[in-house]
């Protein structure tokens, strides 16, 4: 039986976390073996036990620094004590911490890539170089979620082999009208308004304050739509703020972290991305798999996976643009289900479970038959 033992950052909510979860859904039905480690202790949070519940194994190594010396070698004792095959990691301190102690443990590495260089490793230099470094000299493949996030890291990545494996998505059940009407009701008081979400961490990336100034230009149009957002972060406070200068209480939710996402995106009329980086997003990937039409923007490897029947995409940090879109969708109900019956049909057909596990399961076998060779 193939043992894999997958690191990263935490069990927050987020498109990371969440592939953990279909992998050990899909490893459940392979007979994989399943081991979880997480850097960092994360409180309120659903995954952990979602986790257990697929057949994983979840294992906390929290330590608040980095190069955490106790912890690097507690890791690496602990995969030296385990029949693990494969050691893959994901985001950045997982990709330096697991690469590391897998190569102090002799076991083979797969360090996943999931977004595309940003500002953000100007600001944050350090962790950036030492990934860099865990990336060309400890790992023995790289995985990235997208070719525009290869191409990103391409320079980073030195001699180590790269592959493309877009992420992947499980079709959720249909939600009953009687409960899609509910959450509407609740949402808005009355069902027949227009509903859009946006599903994301609340964090400078997810462009949220684009958002809501978008929805306030379409609410000079459209004053019954109404926006969900579904997210936990930073920035709570700060859009709360901004939903009050703009005179959008009512009208904007900011519902925190949810556990009952599919059922929000099911209950939702159109999906609203705003970010302004991007890998390949598990969020618009759930939206479109409730056949939901998708209006955001052109970042990271969002283009391939939203087909131009499928959504609408513009360009970052632009507001009016955004605004636009939204309106001509809230205006032609009809091809609001067109785009999210494309959708849901693209996504089915490209971005299924059971074939992304294959794919990686072939990354595995070609890193464990690098680590047999001299490097």
């Amino acid at each position: 039986m193939l043992h894999i033992l997958h690191i990263i950052d935490s069990l927050c909510i987020g498109g990371a976390e969440k592939l953990l979860v279909t992998f050990a859904h899909v490893a459940r039905e392979r007979q994989l073996d399943v081991t979880v480690v997480s850097l960092r202790h994360a409180a309120n949070t659903p995954i952990p036990g979602e986790l257990i519940q697929q057949g994983a194994r979840v294992r906390l190594f929290h330590a608040t620094k980095l190069l955490h010396l106790p912890r690097i070698l507690q890791l690496t004792r602990f995969l030296q004590q385990q029949s693990i095959d494969v050691v893959q990691t994901h985001l950045t301190s997982a990709n330096i911490i697991g690469t590391l102690t897998g190569r102090l443990s002799k076991r083979p590495v797969v360090a996943t890539l999931h977004n595309t260089i940003t500002d953000q490793n100007v600001r944050h230099p350090m962790p950036h170089r030492l990934e860099t470094t865990a990336l060309r000299y400890g790992a023995h493949h790289i995985v990235t979620v997208g070719h525009n996030v290869a191409q990103a890291h391409q320079n980073r990545a030195g001699p180590t082999p790269m592959s493309v494996v877009p992420n992947a998505v499980h079709s959720p059940p249909p939600l009953p009208l009687h409960e899609r009407d509910a959450i509407r009701a609740r949402l808005m008081g009355d069902a027949s308004r227009i509903l859009l979400i946006s599903v994301g961490s609340l964090t400078p990336q997810k462009g949220f304050t684009d958002l809501v100034e978008a929805f306030a230009l379409l609410r000079k149009t459209h004053p019954g739509a109404v926006l969900a957002i579904a997210g936990g972060g930073k920035l709570h406070d700060h859009l709360n703020t901004h939903v009050r200068q703009l005179r959008l209480e009512g009208h904007v939710h900011l519902l925190g972290p949810r556990h009952d996402v599919p059922a929000l995106l099911a209950a939702s009329d159109v999906y609203v991305s705003s970010s302004h980086w991007e890998g390949l997003p598990v969020s618009i990937l759930e939206a479109m798999a409730t056949g939901l039409p998708i209006v955001g923007t052109r970042v990271g490897d969002v283009a391939d996976l939203v087909p131009t029947d499928s959504g609408i995409l513009v360009a970052p940090k632009q507001p009016e643009a955004l605004a636009r879109t939204l309106s001509s969708l809230c205006d032609d109900a009809s091809r609001r289900h067109a785009y999210g019956a494309a959708g849901r049909a693209h996504v089915l057909q490209h971005y299924d479970a059971n074939l992304w596990v294959n794919r990686l399961i072939a990354v595995y076998k070609e890193a464990q038959a690098s680590a047999d060779r001299p490097r």
